[in-house]
């Protein structure tokens, strides 16, 4: 008998992309968790997978499903058996006390592959609606609510009977990524993927600051820079920047990113032909070499939107109930019958049941792990990596005097990319046409100049001893008079939250706006959900800042203003 595995290998399949196997080799974020959890996790979609369904439906062994099989083919061929299966019931009858106990071996080998066959038909109906429930719900990598009801494929919304119930899809997950992430990209290539690390690295990145909106999309192009090859290491350049009017021409204007990463791949080849430890990276899976496949990923990774999930183990088991109830229990069931075939098709659906909750828990287990994993490191306050200090020169006058202050302006006039930031931002007039010195920062005219000394400028001994200086004469913390903050802003929110509590006067935030720009990367269909759900979290640590008379100021643009997203806004400000 031979037996179809297209549900389990699609099954199988559907898992290694849904664990990220494909980037077991990169080596940033939860990549890296992953790693832990790589064999016992291959373990089980390789072995443990089938091993537990067969277990619970408690089929019979390849080799035994094959004897079975064998053994009804050979006593189908004897005349008794033969005979019998060819007669009326009357003449059954007769058979049947003549050869009694081959009529009866036949029956038993007959219910035996029958079951078997029952069991395999079963088998894939279990991996069929495994792959159907968790693709229902994951989408390049998160899992969002989406159910759906008929053929218009309408949406119901979990309620447990509030009056009102303010519902989006990703009301239950953070928003994670408001900006794009340059990270190293690197994986292994070779015949057992350990021989040659490769490396994609920018040269060259155009990112906008603050809130200023990108004018045209960017994209991941090949640098100029020639590939840098060495026997166990290979660093690909690249450059994050708009498409050229020529580049333009030859590209078109659908799918630039794919196309750029065609083009990339074929001119590596070239490049690097020569080069015997990069081989593998011609290496074919599945219908792409794998150099353009890991192309892909690393494009990918940084123009994606993500979230994690607050509580991914009662989102997947509530769904997971809810999934059983719908598509896996008959109404059929719920009528009284005695009849054998009735009761038989109970005992089976149930056993069906019993065997796809089991598994199912077992991969929402896994996963469950490993978002948590995820949700600990985004809500554990982050470090500060980096303190820079701000002082212009007439305050560090005013504080310390011109005595005390002159060893430190004598290091700043002759540091030339303080001077270069002065020139940037005020002009060269500003600055004296002759070389600036001591003495004419102590003259009149240029004493009570405003120019800001900023650290960064400057190594770390420079800082301590500007720092030293001003603790022995002032109290910073009161007399600091403005505080930046370069981070993500639910995390900086966070960091300001217990030191400024109940203390801010005016909070004014710029939202994103929902104009489908470049800017913002939502989740494919899940625009107006993305938005809200990154403001759900922030809203309520800005509120926690605010004075009780401050005030609180949100821009929006006029598309949104038309729209139920205000409305949705309001709602989440007079909620909190």
């Amino acid at each position: 008998m031979e037996i179809n595995n297209s549900s389990l290998d699609q099954l199988k399949a559907f898992l290694n992309k849904l664990f990220q196997f494909e980037s077991q080799d990169l080596d940033f974020g939860v990549y890296k968790i992953l790693h832990y959890k790589h064999n016992e996790l291959k373990q089980f979609i390789n072995e443990l997978l089938v091993g537990t369904v067969n277990q619970q439906l408690q089929t019979l062994t390849n080799a035994q499903k094959t004897e079975a099989q064998e053994k009804l083919d050979d006593i189908e061929q004897d005349d008794i058996v033969k005979g019998w299966l060819a007669a009326d019931d009357d003449e059954k009858k007769t058979l049947e006390k003549f050869g009694k106990e081959k009529i009866k071996q036949y029956q038993e080998l007959k219910h035996q592959v029958d079951s078997v066959q029952v069991s395999v038909d079963t088998e894939n109906q279990i991996y069929n609606h495994l792959t159907i429930f968790f693709s229902r719900y994951y989408d390049k990598g998160d899992f969002i609510s989406k159910r759906r009801f008929g053929k218009n494929e309408k949406y119901m919304v979990p309620y447990n009977g509030e009056e009102t119930h303010f519902y989006w899809a990703n009301q239950d997950q953070y928003y994670i990524k408001s900006s794009q992430t340059f990270t190293k990209f690197s994986f292994r290539a070779g015949p057992y993927k350990s021989d040659l690390i490769v490396n994609f690295k920018l040269t060259k990145a155009q990112t906008e600051q603050g809130n200023v909106k990108a004018d045209a999309n960017k994209f991941f192009i090949l640098s100029e820079k020639d590939p840098e090859l060495n026997p166990d290491e290979i660093n690909i350049f690249f450059e994050y920047r708009p498409i050229s009017g020529d580049e333009k021409k030859s590209i078109g204007t659908r799918n630039i990113q794919e196309k750029l990463n065609e083009q990339t791949a074929k001119k590596l080849e070239s490049q690097l032909k020569k080069h015997a430890p990069a081989a593998g990276l011609w290496d074919m899976e599945t219908d792409q070499t794998l150099l353009l496949r890991k192309l892909h990923q690393y494009t990918k990774k940084n123009q994606y939107d993500f979230f994690i999930h607050k509580n991914l183990k009662g989102f997947l088991e509530r769904e997971l109930d809810f999934y059983i109830k719908s598509e896996l229990v008959s109404v059929d069931d719920l009528y009284v019958s005695d009849t054998d075939t009735h009761l038989e098709r109970i005992r089976h659906n149930f056993k069906t049941i019993k065997v796809f909750k089991e598994i199912a828990d077992t991969i929402i287990t896994f996963l469950v792990q490993i978002e948590d994993f995820q949700k600990k490191l985004w809500e554990k306050k982050k470090f500060v990596l980096s303190t820079e200090w701000v002082i212009t020169i007439d305050r560090l006058v005013e504080y310390v005097g011109i005595d005390v202050a002159a060893p430190i302006l004598e290091e700043v006039i002759q540091n030339k990319d303080q001077i270069a930031e002065w020139k940037k931002w005020f002009g060269k007039k500003i600055i004296p046409s002759s070389r600036l010195t001591l003495n004419s920062l102590k003259s009149d005219l240029f004493f009570w100049i405003k120019l800001p000394i900023d650290t960064i400028h400057f190594p770390q001994s420079f800082k301590e001893k500007l720092l030293n200086i001003l603790s022995s004469r002032i109290d910073l913390e009161k007399m600091l008079d403005g505080l930046v903050l370069d981070t993500d802003n639910y995390q900086g929110l966070q960091l300001l939250r217990d030191k400024f509590y109940d203390q801010i006067n005016v909070i004014y935030i710029d939202p994103p706006y929902n104009s489908g720009g470049d800017d913002f990367l939502y989740k494919d269909n899940f625009r107006n959900s993305s938005w809200l759900s990154m403001l759900a979290d922030r809203i309520p640590i800005a509120k926690d800042l605010l004075a009780e008379d401050g005030l609180f100021f949100s821009s929006i643009d006029d598309k949104d203003s038309k729209n139920k997203v205000t409305h949705r806004l309001s709602n989440l400000l007079e909620a909190h």
